[in-house]
């Protein structure tokens, strides 16, 4: 593959190509008249004599340059021979991976400089030697990857070239092969450009703009140009002054000291200088948060007011002369911190006992609030020495509920928070607690029922504002008994109870109530019903009579049914005690009251029962 491709392979597309191959197009132009090299040099006017460094670019071709102030700058045009070819010069291998040879058919005998730059025509090592009209090789190696264009310039010739190298990084490295005795003594000279020359090369045509952008400290000063000989460019630098932020001192919950140190005027009189102050960094002049104190240069200092407790401030030095304003660094100072700021809201959930206080914290004072609540009282103004809250360490907005109040009772309640300094309270509010009501209470499902007894009771979950002196439960075989009917009595207080009802009529339907008794009266819980249980009839055996050899009458009264309806009756009988219905009996129905019934059957002159 040749060279070409491999340059159309890697680097299509790239500006940096295009401008490295303008100054290989310009290495190839064939000058005519053969100019003369500009030699340029540098100084500096206005705040300084003195240039740091200088970036040279040509706006023509794209190629740029940096050096020193101090270095000089040599505009090298092509002479003579000019020539891109592979018989005079040549590289391989090319793509270089760690070495490859450099060979050069020297047009003429004598001194030639041999220069590497990189694509965008920054000059990165030179090597200086005698050729003589052969061919003579060098070695070279280090190059990172990338392309690179090569300048060989002798006596009356200049060759150019290009190669790709797809090696490690390393340090360049160029060394001569000697391949004939008058070689071996000739004079070399290998320069890194890193700084160590004094004087660097840029190609150039005659007509080319160049940009000189010249450096001191902060300033800057650019001169356009077109060289036409060799020449001095003066770099005039000039600008807003240099001042210093004095850092802030005396500082208070609304006031602080600045100031600065104007160093340098920048080459103009400094017509007011100051601080300028915000929340924000790098205020500057038009935020209107400024003081001045007097004019030119060296120290002065400012008082700062009006400014928001514990609050961080961003604050600089400022001076100004015909040129603009400079500003000095930005320094911070926050002041001091004071009492915390709250309010207290509107009193909500008002009950006998409860309370709920809405607050808001509004700032801190610049101390982290370390505790925060409300605080109440029946007279004005209560402090923490009294009741209150403890509601943790919250920034805006809380509640807090007051507990174990009297019912009926006026009190004053008031937001308080505690930081570093102090504590602060809210503004005070005053609400008056709902007054005694009856208690509220459930009745028990009633259980254990049996003909004549049950449990039930009862649950106080509000004693309406007052202590509960009598509790139980009432009952009747109507809807809503009171304690005017049948009654227990279960103790005082709120809470789970239970009642045992006694007395009761079997297989009989009632109603039964918790009730709880405090100052405002007796409140009753919800109506329940159940039925005793029922029991075995209440029954007589009426007397035998028409008695005969094999058959009597008797019968019986059922004087109760036993809460329950008689599903059969009649007589049973046997030539023993206490006959059942396991042995001879009749059935005569389901009646309530007096029933005749009639034995047959019967064995002549036997002993019945």
């Amino acid at each position: 593959m040749n060279f070409i491709s491999n340059i159309n392979r890697v680097c299509i597309g790239s500006k940096k190509i295009f401008l490295g191959l303008s100054i290989v197009m310009s290495l190839q132009i064939n000058a005519q008249h053969n100019p003369k090299n500009y030699l340029i040099s540098f100084i500096a006017k206005g705040v300084t004599s003195t240039v740091s460094t200088v970036t040279v670019e040509n706006m023509v071709t794209g190629a740029s340059l940096s050096l020193k102030g101090s270095d000089n700058l040599n505009l090298t045009f092509n002479m003579g021979i000019s020539h891109f070819s592979d018989k005079l010069l040549k590289i391989y291998p090319n793509p270089m991976v760690y070495n490859s040879t450099l060979e050069i058919f020297s047009p003429a005998t004598g001194e030639a400089k041999i220069t590497f730059y990189e694509i965008t025509g920054r000059p990165i090592a030179q090597f200086q030697s005698y050729l003589e009209n052969f061919k003579q090789d060098f070695r070279i190696s280090g190059f990172k990857r990338g392309i690179y264009l090569i300048s060989v310039v002798g006596r009356g010739y200049q060759l150019s070239g290009r190669f790709v190298s797809n090696g490690p990084d390393g340090t360049i490295n160029i060394e001569k092969v000697f391949n004939n005795l008058q070689a071996a003594n000739e004079k070399q000279e290998n320069t890194d450009f890193k700084g160590v020359q004094d004087t660097y090369e840029m190609f150039y045509s005659p007509g080319n703009i160049l940009k000189f952008t010249g450096y001191f400290g902060r300033y800057t000063s650019v001169v356009m140009d077109i060289p036409k000989s060799s020449k001095v460019i003066a770099f005039t630098f000039k600008g807003v002054p240099y001042i210093i932020t004095t850092v802030s001192t005396g500082t208070s919950s609304t006031s602080a000291t600045s100031g600065g140190t104007v160093t340098e005027d920048g080459g103009e009189s400094v017509t007011t200088r100051g601080v300028c102050w915000g929340t924000t960094v790098n205020p500057t002049v038009e935020l209107g948060t400024k003081i001045s104190n007097g004019t030119g240069t060296g120290n002065f200092t400012c008082n700062i007011t009006g400014l928001q407790p514990f609050t961080q401030y961003h604050v600089r030095a400022y001076a100004t002369n015909s040129l603009g304003t400079g500003y000095g660094e930005d320094l911070t100072f926050t002041t001091l911190a004071i009492v915390p700021a709250l309010t207290t809201s509107t009193v909500s959930g008002i009950t006998r006992t409860t309370a709920i206080i809405g607050c808001n914290i509004t700032s801190n004072g610049g101390s982290s609030v370390t505790t925060s609540g409300i605080c109440w009282s029946t007279s004005h103004n209560p402090t923490i020495a009294g009741s209150h809250t403890s509601d943790g360490t919250p920034d805006g907005s809380f509640t807090s509920s007051m507990t174990d109040l009297l019912p009926g009772t006026l009190y004053y309640v008031r937001a308080y928070a505690t930081n570093g300094v102090g504590t602060a309270y809210g503004n005070e509010r005053s609400f008056t607690t709902d007054p005694v009501v009856i208690a509220t209470l459930s009745t028990t499902v009633v259980s254990s029922i049996t003909s004549t007894t049950a449990v039930s009771g009862g649950n106080i979950t509000d004693d309406g504002g007052a202590t509960i002196t009598a509790r139980g439960v009432c009952w009747s075989t109507t809807s809503y008994p009171t304690i005017g009917d049948n009654l227990t009595s279960n103790g005082t207080g709120t809470g789970p109870f239970t009642s045992n009802i006694t007395g009761l009529q079997p297989f009989t339907q009632y109603h039964v109530r918790a009730y709880a008794t405090n100052s405002a009266g007796t409140a009753y819980g919800n109506d329940r019903t159940f039925t005793t249980s029922a029991v075995i009839p209440t029954i007589t055996t009426s007397v035998v009579s028409g008695i005969t050899r094999t058959a009597a009458t008797s019968g019986g009264n059922i004087t109760s049914n036993g809460g329950s309806t008689v599903t059969t009756s009649g007589i049973c009988w046997s030539t023993s005690h206490n006959p059942s219905t396991t042995g001879s009996h009749t059935s005569d129905g389901t009646a309530n009251g007096s029933f005749t019934s009639s034995m047959t059957d019967l064995l002549p002159g036997t002993l019945y029962y």
